[in-house]
């Protein structure tokens, strides 16, 4: 690790954003104390109601403003010519791995600031209000959780951060790429998985993870927390529970460190004339974006039609010839749709490159 570790590289990287590092640390230094000041706020009220006193964690939305930050330091980091800066550096002494690696330390270094800036605001928080910090309960212990929750899936943004600029060979493309494209064709993939396995009966208990949590707690009752991704109590967390939601990022964070290597093979100097930094990028972007869109507007058509069936036959699950004739409908329409959509983006990017 030590070959590709360039404190030239670092200190570049760092006097090209340290503006956009301090403006980012003092708007999330605003939001984080906005977010805490509110979940205090919560609990104050709830006690006033003789509610609870039980803290809250923050569901994962809040952090939204964190991702927008990132994204706009990562990418004034690599400047607005991204393709002259990249045969300018790949030009020197430099390898292509000890650049990536060097990025991916001071992405992770600026997390780290991020993170204490996040324990400095929640310290004060008790300090401001700390006659009524005798009173809530888990307040330490949810902020334990909040500050792993931002470094862990801080991670994961960065290397998703990394990955989808690795595919993309000028910085316009990669900013539609990051915040838009692959974003939104991959929740739309997992939301159309989600809907055909709610209407083909297949529930959460069913589910890896519910056998998982099930393998926990035996065949007992339990209550579902997912506190890294959802807001709720600290009385509704279990430590085992927590410890197999950390063991899944884990190795999401090991799948895309994966990716990421194989990003970083791939990646020709020579494609930077182009839309794609290599075939292999360009298939995956088309391939992803049309199935996404064939989900999109396959979705819109047979909607209302859909939601019809479900609701007249057997309370929204479908069963034997409904089923299959169902899925059936849904999985041709996607894949002809995005056929064809992949079709016009194959002709649209020939021209363009």
């Amino acid at each position: 690790m030590k070959k590709y570790f360039n404190k030239a590289l670092m200190y570049q990287w760092f006097n090209s954003t340290k503006i956009a590092i301090l403006i980012g640390i003092l708007i999330w230094g605003f939001f984080s104390n906005t977010m805490i000041q509110s979940g205090i706020s919560n609990i104050k009220n709830a006690i006033a109601y003789d509610a609870s006193n039980s803290f809250y964690t923050f569901g994962i939305e809040e952090y939204f403003s964190l991702g927008v930050i990132f994204i706009a330091i990562y990418f004034i980091g690599q400047g607005i010519n991204k393709r002259n800066n990249d045969m300018f550096l790949y030009n020197g002494p430099y390898t292509k791995k000890q650049l990536r690696i060097n990025t991916l330390i001071c992405l992770l270094i600026t997390l780290i600031l991020f993170t204490l800036t996040y324990v400095y605001i929640a310290i004060m928080a008790y300090v401001k209000n700390i006659e009524l910090m005798s009173i809530i309960d888990g307040y330490f212990n949810v902020m334990a959780i909040e500050l792993m929750k931002i470094f862990v899936l801080g991670i994961i943004g960065i290397l998703f951060l990394m990955i989808c600029d690795l595919l993309f060979s000028n910085i316009a493309a990669s900013i539609i790429g990051t915040v838009f494209i692959l974003p939104i064709s991959f929740i739309t993939v997992l939301s159309k998985i989600g809907s055909i396995m709610n209407y083909s009966g297949v529930r959460k208990d069913m589910s890896v993870m519910g056998m998982i949590y099930r393998s926990i707690q035996g065949n007992a009752f339990y209550i579902l927390a997912n506190p890294i991704l959802r807001r709720t109590s600290i009385r509704n967390i279990s430590l085992k529970y927590l410890c197999v939601e950390i063991l899944v990022m884990l190795i999401v964070i090991g799948i895309m460190l994966i990716m990421f290597n194989t990003s970083s093979k791939n990646y020709k100097i020579e494609n930077n004339t182009k839309l794609f930094t290599s075939k292999k990028a360009e298939r995956f972007i088309l391939i992803i974006l049309s199935i996404g869109g064939g989900i999109i507007l396959e979705s819109i058509a047979s909607n209302s039609i859909l939601n019809n069936v479900l609701y007249i036959r057997n309370n929204g699950i479908l069963f034997g010839k409904d089923l299959i004739f169902t899925m059936g409908a849904e999985i041709i329409t996607i894949g002809i749709v995005a056929f064809i959509i992949f079709y016009i983006c194959k002709r649209t990017v020939k021209k363009i490159s």
